[in-house]
């Protein structure tokens, strides 16, 4: 348990140092700020842009409600924090055995399957505690503009579990892509690669239900999509793909010539 703790301490000081963890939750909080004020004035907003060479009339559009403001905060968890944990993923393991300070920990009687799992823990537990405080800072500023009743609170809690466990595989994928002994840019790379996949999936949505694509399907249909047993599909799938991947990946980072 000792050797556990000092291993999650080390990988925790060691995603702090990194100017990635900063910016993923920076932007998570800026983004959970700014989502219901967004979804109240992007009328306003989308009239100003246009100007007056191409006028809007705000009067002809739906009066926003808080499932805006759930919009606008799932639509940022799809578009730009996958590529911020790609690049924390790419570069968790890489780091280590390309600055060859991994050698110590292993000389010390620390096993490498349990350095592999506990580095996956640190960086999921950094994600779970950014994307939290910017969906506490969402639900806490939401109901300033718009008004809100117990039972909106399950869209936007499910749609971001929904989100982690569609990033799962992203961050195992580039953990193997580190451990078959690809640089930090170049496992980063391969993460956003199955991202671009699952992006593109997207687009046919009947294929897309039978692969973790379909977690993002839907996603201003907040909690009624859950109902969907196809949803439930692409989560087990996306469970399983993670664990097959980050298992592989233990077994091939065991083999790794240091």
């Amino acid at each position: 348990m000792t050797t556990v703790l000092t291993l999650f301490r080390r990988t925790l000081l060691y995603l702090k140092s990194r100017w990635t963890t900063w910016v993923f939750f920076a932007l998570a909080c800026f983004f959970g700020i700014t989502a219901a004020p967004t979804a109240q004035y992007l009328p306003d907003i989308l009239s100003s842009l246009a100007g007056p060479d191409l006028p809007i009339d705000t009067a002809q559009l739906p009066d926003p409600t808080i499932r805006d403001a759930w919009a606008q905060w799932s639509s940022q968890l799809q578009q730009l924090f996958p590529l911020f944990i790609a690049i924390m993923a790419g570069g968790l393991i890489s780091t280590d055995v390309a600055g060859r300070t991994i050698i110590p920990l292993l000389s010390r009687g620390v096993s490498r399957r349990r350095y592999w799992w506990v580095s996956f823990a640190s960086l999921l537990l950094v994600i779970c505690a950014s994307v939290l405080c910017g969906l506490i800072l969402v639900l806490v500023i939401s109901p300033l503009f718009f008004e809100m009743d117990a039972g909106d609170l399950r869209a936007p809690l499910l749609f971001t579990l929904r989100w982690v466990l569609f990033i799962l595989p992203l961050v195992g994928i580039a953990m193997l892509a580190s451990a078959c002994g690809a640089s930090s840019l170049g496992a980063a790379a391969l993460g956003l690669v199955y991202f671009a996949v699952c992006t593109v999936l997207v687009m046919s949505p009947h294929i897309a239900s039978y692969t973790p694509a379909g977690l993002l399907l839907d996603w201003e249909a907040g909690g009624e999509a859950l109902e969907d047993r196809s949803v439930w599909v692409s989560a087990l799938e996306s469970a399983a793909l993670s664990v097959l991947v980050l298992e592989v990946g233990s077994q091939r980072f065991r083999r790794l010539s240091l």
